[in-house]
């Protein structure tokens, strides 16, 4: 079984991260990894630790990952070290996660340009809203706040297949040196989300709320029963709580990823 989508993920992560791809087989990977890589990916922080305190100069760490179910060519195996051994990537592993876990913090903050003659200061922040009760729906949200004109607006998540962005703006591009200030920004993306999620259908709560009585319910009906139901009243207390907890309806807001995009003005 080939997985290609993750063998394209690892390789351009690896690529954005500046990890060396020392040899690349069709579906398997020989990454020499950077410092602050090494210590996102692997679970050695004593080790680290150690390192740092001496002031040693570690040896480079290497990945060998594979893609594939089959053996991978002659060529990528000589790569090998005789202590290590190749690791099969699967979309639930242990190294699939601690990769996620790396990219999501890598991409958290950026900067882009767009290629056009003048550029003002946009602020892009991805959200995540959080429907909450004894069950949970994401939804992920893209907001672009403008500088120059201090307003915000909700977009899409493929608002940008048409405008490409890019790391370095063009040659001769002029940037309007505009002061953001993100209290504001974040106060104008609160009242969007607010409003966004006034608009929705919001029978998810009331169902949420009727599960939650009728378990309440149940659970006085239960200790009504018990013969020594005045000694255990903490205990009946303590549970209803904790239900409660667990099931109460809520919506919870988390900035997911933040932008600093320099766009035209018809963008």
């Amino acid at each position: 079984m080939k997985d290609q989508k993750l063998y394209n993920f690892c390789k351009q992560y690896f690529t954005l991260v500046n990890a060396t791809l020392h040899h690349a087989d069709d579906f398997a990977l020989s990454v020499e990894l950077p410092k602050e890589v090494d210590k996102e990916l692997t679970d050695r922080p004593f080790y680290w630790m150690w390192v740092e305190t001496l002031g040693e100069t570690p040896p480079p760490n290497f990945l060998y990952l594979l893609f594939d179910d089959l053996t991978p060519s002659p060529e990528w195996t000589s790569v090998l070290k005789d202590t290590q051994k190749p690791e099969r990537v699967l979309p639930g592993s242990y190294r699939m996660q601690k990769i996620y876990q790396s990219a999501k913090l890598h991409g958290m903050f950026a900067v882009a340009y767009e290629r056009k003659a003048d550029l003002w200061p946009h602020v892009l922040i991805n959200v995540k809203v959080s429907y909450i009760s004894d069950r949970q729906k994401d939804e992920l949200l893209s907001y672009l706040f403008s500088a120059h004109h201090q307003t915000i607006k909700k977009i899409e998540w493929n608002h940008w297949e048409k405008n490409l962005l890019y790391d370095e703006p063009q040659s001769g591009s002029q940037i309007v040196p505009l002061p953001i200030n993100y209290d504001l920004v974040f106060s104008k993306l609160l009242s969007e989300v607010t409003h966004e999620i006034e608009k929705r259908d919001q029978s998810w709560a009331r169902e949420s709320s009727q599960r939650l009585k009728k378990e309440l319910t149940e659970l006085d009906q239960y200790y009504e029963t018990m013969e020594n139901k005045e000694a255990l009243a903490a205990e009946q207390q303590l549970r209803k709580a904790e239900i409660t907890w667990r099931m109460s309806p809520r919506v919870e807001v988390n900035p997911y990823q933040l932008a600093l995009l320099y766009l035209s003005e018809n963008t």
